[in-house]
């Protein structure tokens, strides 16, 4: 079984424009001790929650997007790339004030990373007003007998803060949220529960508050029962990708806590690993909503991830480049009914 198409998805999140300026290197200036970059080539890509957006669009997906761009020349190649890409943007964070939209510009030559421009960072909060967070939570209720899932994507930039995620929560109904934060996971508590939370690594020990312990494991399943037992953050699930060692996935069920260690894919020349969190989110979350049980779909994002990180920039995947590295090959538990995943009302 692959994914089923035209699911529908909301992504909320930090939008980023992220610019690939690739170089030769031949010489060093002779005003400073410092390279000449012989610009070749110049591309414009979606990043951040866009990039999430963008691999379920390339997976066969719908995506709904919520973010926050400016009224300035990124802010247009933004929406020439969703619309291109199939993406349907929801400009209700857009204000008319002067903000900038978030850009990253990284310098390339020969598959590394030179340097990298940030532009955008540091800027005035959105101000958040009860006509503001209606806006959000009317357009959250007219999407939400149509999508599947929401995604969250937080960089902390500045989109997601405890009001909006308030909002979300009380707008959303039943619909299945997954998160993928770059701030503490305390900061998300609900009465409603979150299907899964994806940190990598390091976000994952920068939440955790028994590193003394060894086994990742043991880890996982005491930050996933602290969290829902004394921190009041009702989660199901935890995918925490570990790069080069695969990624290990814990769940709360009716019948206690289960794991999985998902082994690394088949080795493929890593070229650049931006993104890549994304696309697993996208895949996992494709995965899930497709009817896949959880440790199916964590494989799946495992895989994605992988052929993402053969890729030069931040990068979508194919379900045919998925098919091509036999991510639904397996047969395990295909007919076994999705983990913990809610019913919608």
């Amino acid at each position: 079984m692959s994914f089923k198409s035209k699911q529908e998805i909301l992504i909320i999140g930090d939008i980023m424009l992220d610019v690939y300026q690739h170089v030769d290197v031949n010489r060093i200036s002779s005003e400073s001790p410092t390279p000449i970059c012989d610009v070749k080539d110049t591309s414009y890509r979606l990043g951040g929650a866009g990039n999430v957006a963008a691999n379920i669009a390339s997976l066969g997906g719908i995506p709904h997007l919520i973010g926050r761009i400016g009224s300035d020349d990124e802010g247009d190649i933004l929406q020439n790339i969703m619309s291109r890409e199939g993406i349907i943007y929801h400009p209700e964070y857009n204000n008319p004030d002067n903000y900038r939209t978030m850009m990253k510009v990284r310098t390339i030559s020969d598959h590394h990373h030179i340097i990298r421009h940030d532009f955008g960072e540091g800027q005035k909060p959105i101000d958040i007003n009860s006509s503001f967070l209606k806006r959000i939570g009317n357009k959250i209720r007219s999407l939400s007998k149509k999508i599947k899932a929401i995604v969250i994507s937080d960089y902390n930039k500045g989109v997601i803060n405890s009001h909006i995620w308030k909002c979300i929560t009380l707008n959303s109904y039943s619909i299945p949220i997954f998160i993928d934060t770059k701030r503490k996971f305390i900061e998300f508590k609900s009465d409603k529960r979150i299907f899964a939370i994806k940190p990598n690594a390091k976000e994952f020990k920068e939440n955790a508050e028994f590193m003394q312990l060894i086994d990742m494991n043991d880890i996982l399943e005491i930050v996933l029962e602290n969290l829902n037992y004394n921190k009041g953050v009702m989660v199901y699930n935890m995918l925490v990708t570990l790069g080069r060692n695969g990624m290990i996935l814990g769940s709360l069920t009716t019948d206690g806590y289960k794991s999985w260690q998902i082994e690394p894919t088949q080795k493929l020349n890593v070229y650049d690993v931006t993104g890549a969190g994304d696309t697993a989110m996208a895949a996992f979350v494709m995965a899930c909503v497709s009817g896949h049980p959880i440790d199916i779909a964590a494989k799946i994002a495992n895989i994605a991830s992988g052929i993402a990180c053969s890729k030069i920039g931040t990068s979508t995947v194919s379900i045919g480049e998925l098919m091509e590295a036999n991510a639904f090959e397996s047969k395990e538990n295909q007919n076994e009914p999705m983990c913990n995943m809610p019913k919608k009302s």
